[in-house]
C-alpha cells in the first residue's frame, strides 16, 4: 500500500513541477506592469477551451464546452493526521468540470478590466463565451425569463435538471470497476472515489437560482 502511496505522490509531485514551471516561466519583478498583463491574459486564454469536445474512454478525453473556462471538482479527501498524501490527493487530483458559474466570473472581471482600461476585450472571444452561457438558460422556464443553471440540463421524465457531464461520465466507469480495485481505494481512505457512482446519483440537481441573472434585475 505504501508504494501505491509514493507513487501517487511522485505523480502528484511531477505535476506540481510541471505547473510550476508554467506559472512561472519568467520572474515577474522583472517585467513591466504592461508585459505582466500580457503573460496574465495569454495565461487566461490557454484555460479557455477553443474547440468543443466530447467525453472518450479511450483515448480518454473530458468534455470541454467551446466557449467556457476551465474549472475542477475537488474531493475533499483528508484522513485523521491529514498527512501529505491526502494534501496532494486534494490540490492535484480532480475532475474536470463545464459549468456557467466560473465563465460567468471571468468575463464579468473582463469586463471591469476593459472599463479600467488595463486590456482590450476580444470581441469574437467574447461573444463566444457570452453564447456558450446562453446555453446554460433552465429549460424549465419559459423564454425570455434570464434564470440559469450551474451545469448545463439534461432531460428526463418530463423535467430539465443539471447534469455534471464529467463526474456522471467517471462515476459510469468507476460503478462497472471490479470490487479489489474499489477496496484498494477503501483502504487507501478514498472511499469518495469508490462510492462516487452513488455520489453522482445526487447531482440530478434543479437549477440553482444563485446563479440566476433575474435576481440583479430585481435589485
Amino acid at each position: 500500500m505504501k508504494q501505491i502511496q509514493y507513487f501517487c505522490i511522485f505523480v502528484a509531485l511531477l505535476n506540481q513541477c510541471t505547473a510550476s514551471s508554467f506559472l512561472f516561466t519568467s520572474n515577474s519583478q522583472e517585467l513591466s506592469y504592461e508585459q505582466q498583463l500580457n503573460e496574465l491574459s495569454k495565461k487566461l486564454e490557454g484555460q479557455r477551451y477553443n474547440q468543443q469536445k466530447d467525453f472518450k474512454n479511450f483515448p480518454p478525453h473530458f468534455f470541454e464546452k467551446k466557449g467556457l473556462y476551465s474549472s475542477n471538482i475537488h474531493g475533499n479527501v483528508m484522513n485523521q493526521n491529514n498527512t501529505f498524501f491526502y494534501h496532494l490527493i486534494r490540490e492535484y487530483v480532480g475532475c474536470p468540470d463545464s459549468n456557467m458559474f466560473v465563465t460567468n466570473l471571468v468575463l464579468s472581471a473582463l469586463l471591469d478590466c476593459a472599463e479600467l482600461g488595463t486590456i482590450e476585450i476580444d470581441q469574437d472571444m467574447f461573444e463566444e463565451s457570452i453564447d456558450a452561457i446562453l446555453e446554460f438558460r433552465d429549460k424549465n422556464q419559459q423564454e425570455g425569463i434570464p434564470s440559469y443553471s450551474f451545469w448545463l440540463q439534461d432531460y428526463k421524465n418530463g423535467t430539465w435538471y443539471s447534469y455534471t457531464q464529467n463526474l456522471q461520465k467517471v462515476a459510469q466507469i468507476i460503478k462497472i470497476m471490479p470490487d479489489w480495485v474499489k477496496n484498494i481505494f477503501k483502504k487507501m481512505d478514498l472511499s469518495f472515489i469508490a462510492f462516487a457512482d452513488k455520489i453522482a446519483e445526487a447531482f440530478h440537481l434543479p437549477p440553482d437560482t444563485d446563479d440566476s441573472s433575474h435576481q440583479e434585475q430585481e435589485l
